[in-house]
């Protein structure tokens, strides 16, 4: 955070320097700046940086993967381009790296808050952080019941955060021995599925009916609709068929 004026709005280089100077003097070699906000290791993204400006002061602020499971990170962010069908434009998922086993072996077993540490020491070229003690900016009552209160009304709000998420529609399709063909249909609005249909040559002991309903209104994403399918138990449905496949198969 920085007084309007003493950086340039947009200017992520001058923000983001420090950082890879020190992640450069930690191991991590070949940090470096990409595109307009973000920073790669060779050609895999580890940070995306943001921007803003209110009341004389300039906001900077971007993340930094440390030690993420890709895995999930897959499953949750990734979007399939064959089952787009609509004006939404997907994001495009990037190839993204760690920084740690970038890191110099010293540093590779260090926890998020040892690396955290590190880094801060690396940036401002100290040795301890004793010595920029009278930068840390300590969080009053009243910052922590205002923060809270930006959570409760919009960022845990799931209308807020995804009220204005394009409308989509998609068809996915897979067949599974001992399952048959599961053929899926589903749509959404304001982020939310507003319906879906099951089609195949599968079996079920309840009606498949019940299950669009119970998945009609929740949010599009993987821990939500995870949510939803754990109050069920899906082979009900569709023999042989798994509460993870089924979430595999919607987020695909």
């Amino acid at each position: 955070m920085t007084k309007k004026g003493d950086t340039t709005f947009g200017d992520y280089r001058g923000v983001t320097t420090p950082i890879l100077k020190a992640l450069r003097s930690m191991g991590a070699e070949q940090a470096s700046a990409g595109g307009r906000n973000d920073l790669y290791l060779g050609d895999k993204k580890f940070s995306g940086n943001a921007m803003y400006t209110k009341k004389g002061r300039t906001y900077s602020h971007g993340t930094l993967m440390y030690d993420v499971d890709l895995s999930v990170l897959g499953k949750v962010l990734t979007v399939s381009k064959e089952k787009i069908a609509s004006k939404a434009t997907p994001s495009v998922p990037k190839n993204v790296a760690n920084v740690k086993p970038y890191l110099a072996p010293e540093f590779q077993k260090s926890s998020i808050e040892e690396f955290r540490d590190e880094l801060l020491c690396h940036v401002y070229q100290v040795d301890s952080l004793k010595e920029i003690a009278d930068k840390k900016l300590e969080l009053t009552d009243e910052d922590r019941q205002g923060i809270q209160e930006l959570v409760d009304k919009r960022y845990a709000n799931d209308d807020w955060v995804y009220g204005e998420a394009p409308n989509f529609e998609f068809n996915q399709r897979t067949r599974i021995s001992d399952v048959g063909i599961v053929d899926v249909h589903l749509s959404t609005e304001k982020g939310k599925i507003s319906a879906i249909q099951f089609f195949g040559d599968f079996f079920g002991a309840k009606d498949i009916t019940e299950l669009e309903s119970l998945l009609v209104g929740t949010t599009y994403k993987y821990e939500t609709i995870k949510e939803t399918l754990d109050k069920v138990d899906v082979s009900e449905y569709i023999f042989n068929f798994t509460n993870q496949a089924l979430l595999d198969l919607l987020m695909e």
